[in-house]
């Protein structure tokens, strides 16, 4: 066999393939998070897209639903439509999987681009997370009756109060 010569200051690259395979954790797989099908072929459509270097955009994704003959829920005869593949991004939104976020313009006066970032696991969704009760840490919980707001000071169950 020929061996070619070996640089080896060389910079190994990642060959250019297609997407074979995307993580999906629990809170997609299983989760109640998402409660309609629609919901999962768009959220794993993001996942394969942006996984394999591309950007999509609501208006794409749907028209590449389309060209994959992805069928409406409503009637198997027509591909889905536009609304729907809107009204999955809601939900999605409300999932803490995607979050809307304002980009601000660089021309003053100029609306501000909108951009979305798809998350695998809402907990890593900085929106959706600070939704969760006591989820947030710069907002403390109510502390329980009798005990002192901060935990190092209160006394262990049982333990008598310092007078």
């Amino acid at each position: 066999m020929n061996n070619p010569t070996i640089d080896e200051t060389g910079v190994l690259r990642r060959g250019k393939a297609p997407v074979s395979g995307v993580s999906v954790p629990g809170p997609i797989g299983y989760g109640s998070l998402l409660t309609h099908s629609l919901d999962y072929v768009v959220i794993l459509h993001l996942l394969f897209s942006i996984a394999e270097g591309a950007s999509p955009t609501p208006l794409k994704v749907w028209k590449e639903l389309q060209a994959r003959g992805i069928k409406s829920s409503k009637n198997v005869a027509e591909l889905v439509g536009k609304n729907a593949v809107y009204e999955s991004f809601g939900r999605l939104i409300e999932a803490g999987l995607v979050r809307r976020v304002e980009v601000p313009n660089v021309r003053p006066g100029r609306r501000p681009t909108i951009a979305y970032d798809v998350y695998d696991n809402p907990a890593w969704n900085p929106d959706w997370q600070a939704q969760q009760v006591g989820s947030d840490p710069l907002i403390p919980e109510e502390p329980a009756a009798g005990h002192s707001a901060k935990p190092q000071v209160s006394p262990r169950p049982g333990t008598p109060d310092v007078g």
